[in-house]
């Protein structure tokens, strides 16, 4: 993996299946979220750096160790984008429209 990449670049890239506007409001707005992104950033550079290291037993459970932590940090992530993406709906979908009532009292829906 690239570390110049950043964190954003490599989850739109990931998680191509959900909206990039999404990952990028979480981003910028959830400081979790974006703590979550960091240790996948972190986890899949130390997974990279032990594929390229000499094998012998200890990098092999250290590198499985990462693919672990790998699985369950896009887990989250992908749990955390589904929850978004879920209320935004709701949300988008209970909104009531406000209703204006002209001087002669007679009401109408927007």
């Amino acid at each position: 993996m690239d570390s110049d990449l950043s964190p954003l670049v490599v989850l739109v890239d990931r998680f191509s299946d959900l909206q990039k506007e999404q990952i990028e409001v979480l981003y910028a707005e959830k400081a979790t979220f974006r703590e979550i992104c960091h240790d996948y950033i972190e986890c899949l550079r130390m997974r990279d750096k032990y594929a390229n290291a000499p094998q012998d037993r200890y990098i092999s459970r250290y590198r499985r160790e990462y693919e672990l932590l790998i699985e369950a940090l896009e887990e989250e992530i992908r749990l955390i984008l589904t929850e978004e993406h879920a209320s935004a709906k709701d949300q988008r979908e209970t909104c009531i429209q406000p209703e204006f009532i002209d001087r002669e009292g007679i009401t109408y829906e927007n």
